[in-house]
């Protein structure tokens, strides 16, 4: 059932999205997906589908499920570009000190990917919400923006 939910979040097709939730999928599961392990939420949030991760949230998908991966909604809008699901997922109270699988911050993985405008919103929400700068700090003690800005990163100069 959730492998179907999953299909017709990828084919933006909300009228079946609601016949699978109405009918026993759940919208918080993990599921095998084109090869990857997602939550409805996290897919709607990498394809770039925000109209669909607003509905989602709304019927209950949690901004912060994690898949067996170590992937969550935010860092898969984030890691993808997509800055209006990234706000979205701000908005509806995503969890903002988050690490990639590698221990990176998903501030230093956004820079690297190409994307700082994201990197920047990021930390500007955190900054907002913890007020300090600790939060992008990668784990050698570096901020994130001053280690990119070091290793020649063009997309921060």
């Amino acid at each position: 059932m959730n492998k179907l939910l999953l299909e017709a979040i990828q084919n933006d097709d909300f009228e079946k999205v609601k016949e699978h939730l109405k009918y026993g999928a759940r919208i918080n599961a993990i599921e095998r997906f084109d090869g990857e392990k997602e939550t409805p939420l996290s897919l709607a949030c990498s394809l770039g589908k925000k109209e669909m991760a607003s509905f989602l949230i709304e019927q209950g998908a949690s901004v912060d499920t994690k898949t067996e991966s170590g992937y969550w909604s935010l860092m898969a809008a984030a890691s993808k570009g997509h800055k209006e699901i990234v706000e979205l997922l701000l908005e509806k109270g995503a969890t903002l000190n988050t690490l990639t699988t590698e221990g990176d911050f998903i501030m230093g993985l956004c820079i690297h990917k190409g994307y700082p405008q994201i990197a920047k919103l990021l930390d500007e929400a955190s900054k907002k919400a913890f007020g300090t700068e600790k939060i992008g700090t990668h784990q050698s003690g570096k901020m994130v923006f001053q280690s990119a800005s070091m290793s020649n990163n063009q997309n921060v100069k």
